[in-house]
C-alpha cells in the first residue's frame, strides 16, 4: 500500500542521514519530493573544506528548474559531532506545485530527522545564493527585514508574490508568509548593504 511505501521512504532517508552522521565523510545528501513523499536522491562526499564544497558542490548538484532539499554538512573535523544546514532549493523556474510542497515540507523534514542536528535552514532560489558568503550572511542574528523602508518592502513583496501568485490560493497563509519572508531575506542579503555593518554588534 502507499502507506507502507511512505514509511519505507522515510526510513530510507533516516537511515541515509544516520549513516552520514556515523561516517562523517558525507558532505551533501540530496533529497527530492516524489509523489508527495521525500525520497533519497544522491549523496556526495567531502572534497575540501565546507566553504569550498558549498561553493562547488551545491551549484553542480541542484538543477535549474527542479526543487530539491540539500542536507549540507558544515563540519570539517571528522572527529567532531556533525552539524547540518538544510538548503531549500526552490528555483523560480520550477513548478508552482513544487514550490508549495517544498516550502511546506521543510520544517517537517527537520523535525523528523532531528532538529538538534541542524545549524540552519537556508532558502535559495538562484545560483547566486549558493555561495558560502551568502550562507554565512544569513546566519547573522542581527538580520531583520524590518530594516527596509516601506517602499523597499512593498517592491520586494510584489516581486516575490508575483513569482508565487498561483500558489497563493493553495498554500496556507502562515506557510505563505514564512516562504515570502525567507525569499525576501535572501534577496535583501544579495542586494542591500547591511546597515549594522558599521557599528559593533552586542
Amino acid at each position: 500500500s502507499r502507506g507502507l511505501g511512505d514509511v519505507y521512504k522515510r526510513q530510507q532517508v533516516n537511515e541515509k542521514f544516520l549513516a552520514a552522521q556515523e561516517s562523517r565523510s558525507v558532505r551533501l545528501i540530496l533529497l527530492k519530493i516524489v509523489n508527495e513523499s521525500i525520497v533519497f536522491h544522491d549523496e556526495l562526499s567531502k572534497q575540501s573544506d565546507a566553504a569550498e564544497d558549498f561553493n562547488t558542490i551545491l551549484p553542480s548538484a541542484f538543477v535549474a528548474n527542479e526543487a530539491s532539499f540539500g542536507l549540507f554538512n558544515v563540519v570539517d573535523d571528522v572527529t567532531a559531532p556533525q552539524a547540518w544546514c538544510l538548503v531549500v532549493w526552490i528555483p523560480e523556474e520550477c513548478r508552482v506545485r513544487d514550490k508549495m510542497l517544498y516550502s511546506s515540507s521543510r520544517e517537517d523534514l527537520r523535525k523528523k530527522l532531528g532538529l538538534g542536528y541542524f545549524k540552519a535552514d537556508y532558502p535559495a532560489n538562484q545560483y547566486e545564493d549558493l555561495t558560502w558568503d551568502q550562507y554565512q550572511s544569513s546566519l547573522d542574528k542581527n538580520f531583520d527585514i524590518d530594516v527596509l523602508t516601506e517602499n523597499e518592502r512593498l517592491v520586494l513583496e510584489e516581486k516575490v508574490c508575483g513569482m508565487m501568485a498561483p500558489a497563493c490560493f493553495i498554500i496556507p497563509i502562515d506557510q505563505l508568509i514564512l516562504s515570502i519572508r525567507s525569499s525576501l531575506a535572501a534577496k535583501v542579503r544579495q542586494r542591500r548593504p547591511r546597515p549594522w555593518a558599521s557599528s559593533p554588534s552586542r
